[in-house]
């Protein structure tokens, strides 16, 4: 195909868009809401997987305790626990050591320090064999702990990373549904220009204009629709990140980080692919030639 008939669909493309500003603009904002809703997803996504990642390294176990309970106490747990064949280590980390973590975070220390006292428990990291860490030995384990009196609260990594995994399905599913949405908006709109141009098209039908020819600028509307809606949502995107990051301080828990460039484009091009559909549906329906 040469050049100029590119820049000719292009041209007639931007047209449409601006034949009818308002139901165009409304479409544009639509899909954008779609495609924040798929970007919002994709940067929950990613950090979700960096946290996961990063707890490669961290507890499997996390054993909170009651308050004074006496050392040898503490010890009879460790000795008990470290017995379970899966069990690599047992970490004992006392209320004044986590107090002392906690306070290289400025926010937290001035928390800490309006409550004056140490609000933290003394706590026992339970960590496995990697190639032990498996729901049974979890389960056994969390079994042998009811015999604890000494154990305020258990928390299981694998049941936090079980609700992280339901959030990060919950919010795929929302997307996928918001895209269709999406699509059928932008079909909507690529009708209403469609049928806007009813004459113009039957008289470039009878001057011997090709199907494809008469179809690819509607096409290309639709696509630069999807591109700008995708172009909208990563900025709101980035806004909301933006106030995310200057409003609440997770650097204690995490750090969180803007989507890859891998993932704006694929946001650019899912949004060029809705428009692209919305616009085929369209043609396949009005235009059946």
């Amino acid at each position: 195909m040469r050049s100029f008939n590119i820049r000719y669909f292009i041209k007639e493309g931007i047209k449409n868009i601006f034949r009818n500003k308002a139901v165009s603009f409304n479409s544009i904002l639509t899909i954008s809401l779609a495609l924040l809703v798929f970007s919002i997803f994709l940067l929950i996504s990613s950090n979700i997987r960096l946290v996961i990642e990063n707890w490669e390294n961290s507890a499997d176990i996390t054993i909170y305790l009651k308050d004074n309970i006496p050392e040898n106490k503490i010890a009879e747990m460790k000795d008990k626990l470290s017995e379970e064949e899966f069990i690599k280590t047992v970490k004992f980390i006392s209320k004044e050591e986590a107090l002392k973590n906690f306070s290289e975070d400025e926010d937290i220390k001035q928390l800490i320090e309006i409550l004056e006292e140490n609000p933290l428990p003394n706590i026992l990291e339970v960590y496995f064999i990697k190639d032990r860490k498996t729901s049974e030995n979890i389960t056994l384990l969390r079994e042998k702990l009811r015999g604890f009196q000494e154990i305020e609260d258990v928390q299981s990594r694998s049941e936090i990373a079980k609700i992280l995994y339901t959030s990060k399905m919950l919010g795929l599913i929302l997307s996928v549904v918001f895209l269709f949405l999406a699509m059928l908006i932008s079909s909507n709109t690529i009708k209403l220009t469609v049928l806007s141009k009813q004459t113009e098209i039957e008289i470039m039908k009878l001057v011997g204009a090709t199907s494809l020819f008469i179809k690819l600028p509607f096409i290309t509307e639709g696509i630069i629709k999807g591109v700008m809606s995708a172009l909208v949502s990563i900025f709101f995107l980035y806004l909301f990140y933006f106030i995310l990051n200057i409003s609440f301080d997770f650097s204690y828990l995490i750090t969180v980080n803007f989507i890859s460039f891998r993932q704006i484009v694929l946001i650019i091009f899912t949004g060029g692919l809705i428009g692209c559909i919305g616009a085929l549906l369209t043609l396949r329906k009005f235009l059946k030639f």
